[in-house]
């Protein structure tokens, strides 16, 4: 019988009242004999979720760990790969991490109603508030769905906000939109040198989003033009003439020479030493510069 109800679910085009028929079958299996089934249905990849909801809790426990964590897996994949109903998983095995986890890969493209139903498990099992599992989120999403499920307590906290940044650097993103980040992140750390520091480290360009006392700033500015010299073009006047901070900026990239001030440009003390590091300087000086250089 076990096999026949197996063969079944072969068809992958069944109508939902062959499917029902087919879960009432399963009443008529052994006791003894229903982890075997179950085992099976994982063995055989069968993709109705709905012959997983018929799982029994105490059933489940009974079982071994190999077996239990086979379910787990097959129904996370489920929900993952086939976008199956989040609602059609055992109610005791929604809280389960690595279902929510396959769940919030694709949160955004799920019903309203599978949504409410996930926020529902989250809050009940206190996971809302369980700093672990949220920066755990981080690595399957770029930050949305965190600030979304996260409690306030974990917002509250600083290095939620750090890897908040990581985690929407780290995604797949064609742009960035850098004021994103920094618009819920709390005023007391946007006040805080060194975590602005930190936002820095993480991605340079973060610097561009900030307030003015930041954007000003020749240390933060040091660190910036380090890693991407080409960020002199979106710096304040008072930057772009600061020669140690230019000279940064063009050891970085050549073509930084582009950006730098007027009062640089013609400064043939300051031209002469950054070709004498590197002559590509040249190759981005407009032509006046470069015929005032090579008469001196």
């Amino acid at each position: 019988m076990i096999n026949n109800i197996i063969e079944s679910f072969k068809n992958e085009d069944l109508s939902a009242a062959e499917l029902e028929t087919i879960l009432h079958s399963f009443e008529q299996i052994p006791s003894n004999q229903v982890a075997n089934f179950y085992k099976s249905l994982v063995l055989d990849d069968v993709k109705y979720i709905a012959a997983f909801n018929q799982i029994k809790e105490s059933d489940f426990n009974s079982w071994k760990f190999d077996d239990q964590w086979g379910i787990i897996q097959h129904l996370a994949f489920l929900i993952e790969e086939w976008s199956e109903d989040f609602s059609l998983i055992p109610a005791f095995l929604r809280k389960e991490p690595f279902i929510l986890f396959a769940f919030i890969r694709g949160y955004f493209d799920r019903t309203d109603e599978e949504i409410r139903l996930f926020k529902q498990v989250i809050k009940e099992n206190g996971l809302d508030k369980d700093y672990e599992f949220i920066i755990e989120t981080f690595q399957y999403d770029d930050g949305s769905v965190a600030s979304i499920i996260a409690d306030q307590s974990i917002k509250e906290l600083r290095a939620y906000h750090i890897e908040t940044a990581k985690a929407y650097y780290n995604s797949p993103k064609e742009i960035f939109l850098h004021e994103q980040i920094v618009c819920s992140i709390p005023e007391k750390f946007m006040n805080d040198f060194s975590f602005i520091q930190e936002l820095i480290f993480i991605e340079p360009q973060i610097l561009l989003a900030l307030e003015n006392q930041w954007k000003e700033n020749i240390g933060l500015c040091e660190m910036v033009l380090k890693k991407n010299g080409l960020l002199l073009k979106s710096m304040p006047d008072s930057i772009k003439k600061n020669p140690e901070l230019a000279a940064i900026a063009i050891k970085q990239n050549p073509e930084a020479t582009l950006f730098i001030s007027d009062e640089l440009t013609y400064n043939v003390d300051f031209i002469q030493k950054i070709v004498h590091e590197n002559n590509k300087v040249l190759e981005y000086s407009i032509p006046r510069m470069r015929n005032l250089f090579l008469k001196s």
